[in-house]
């Protein structure tokens, strides 16, 4: 039986999958997008596809595939991807591996869920409220501000609902009572939730897990967002192979209690106040720094491979004791040039000794050149909205 690697997105996320996959001699690797930016024009794929982000395309890409392979291994790799093959999951589950629960992905996504979760497993997570009509936003003034809101579940994330907004006082929130009006009347839900305190560079902590149907964990690895980028609520910038114990412990006790299978991924904020890491989200797809695992010696793609082959599963150990940085050129560069008081930040980043670089591969030049580009681009745009 011919099996494919499909990797749901190019992004930074993607091309690491692409990588860690390539590295292990597999070569029947695809990658499917509907925005072609880095893994798209690698060297190391198979085949790449373009399609539009539109469920009926996704679905007339992976049949396409099946007349070529037997198997396709699904590696998704953002939300939208999760989303669809829930929904599409009955139209290819004869040949397709999807790599988590779908009776639960949903429900899993939904922080409300997550919390509940957290209280079942007595694991920290900052005071939350959930806003499902105009009169819950009374409940607000019983948090300690700032305070930020977020659509409860990621499918909400469509159009004009914003991802998330923060709110300083009583008096910021009086001034979205309207427009949250009309999303509420959408029949969206959000969540407000204390911010706990403290920059992110650096204090945002992630396990990460793959496991199997049975829910025992196969291989499993811990890092440390050094940097983000655009702000405190951004996404990666740099990242390393270090955390505490607590992150392990929490991981597997969130892992079990969640019950998926799968990619896991929860991330944790470290409380100064009361020395607890808190959870923050939980993702079931590779995170943009996925890539440290790897580089630390846990290569959770190559496990998802060789369970759905019902090949051997290697046993990885993660190792901490060597120190590695992943840094991800495009977002420390515009870090350094927008962000105030960023330098001292990227120079204690910079004085670690193993350095690997986000988005670049070796003798895969393409992708490189496209990401120089799109960094140019984005420089661009904001040099002219400054």
């Amino acid at each position: 039986m011919s099996s494919c690697a499909v990797v749901l997105g190019d992004y930074v996320n993607g091309y690491a999958i692409v990588r860690e996959l390539y590295e292990e001699g597999i070569r029947e690797i695809v990658v499917i997008t509907y925005n072609k930016k880095l893994a798209f024009y690698s060297n190391k794929v198979f085949d790449a596809i373009e399609i539009d982000q539109c469920r009926e395309d996704l679905l007339r890409a992976l049949n396409g595939l099946n007349k070529r392979f037997d198997k396709l291994i699904l590696f998704p790799t953002d939300d939208w991807f999760v989303e669809q093959l829930v929904i599409i999951e009955n139209e290819i589950i004869n040949f397709a591996f999807i790599p988590f629960n779908t009776s639960n992905a949903i429900e899993s996504s939904n922080k409300v869920y997550q919390y509940q979760c957290c209280e079942k497993a007595d694991i920290p997570y900052p005071k939350t409220i959930s806003i499902r009509q105009i009169e819950d936003l009374l409940r607000v003034n019983d948090l300690t501000y700032p305070v930020i809101m977020k659509p409860v579940v990621r499918n909400d994330l469509s159009d004009n609902v914003f991802r998330s907004m923060v709110f300083k006082s009583e008096k910021d929130i009086d001034g979205f009572r309207q427009e949250l009006s009309k999303l509420l009347s959408l029949g969206l839900s959000f969540l407000v939730s204390e911010i706990v305190p403290g920059s992110s560079h650096g204090s945002i902590y992630a396990y990460s897990a793959y496991v199997d149907k049975n829910g025992s964990i196969l291989n499993e690895w811990v890092g440390r967002k050094l940097s983000q980028y655009p702000d405190d609520y951004g996404v990666f910038s740099s990242a390393s192979n270090e955390a505490p114990e607590e992150i392990w412990e929490q991981g597997r006790k969130l892992v079990k209690e969640l019950n998926i299978y799968g990619f896991c991924e929860p991330e944790f904020k470290f409380d100064f106040r009361d020395g607890k890491y808190k959870l923050m989200e939980v993702n079931l797809r590779s995170m943009m720094w996925n890539e440290v695992g790897a580089r630390s010696g846990v290569k959770l793609h190559y496990t998802q491979w060789c369970y759905a082959n019902n090949m051997t599963i290697p046993s990885y150990t993660q190792n901490q004791s060597d120190k590695i940085v992943l840094m991800y050129y495009k977002h420390e560069l515009l870090n350094l040039m927008f962000l105030k008081g960023y330098f001292p930040i990227f120079k204690s980043i910079w004085k670690n000794k193993t350095i690997y670089w986000a988005g670049c591969y070796k003798n895969d030049f393409s992708p490189i050149w496209n990401n120089i580009k799109l960094t140019a681009r984005t420089i661009i745009k904001r040099l002219i909205r400054r």
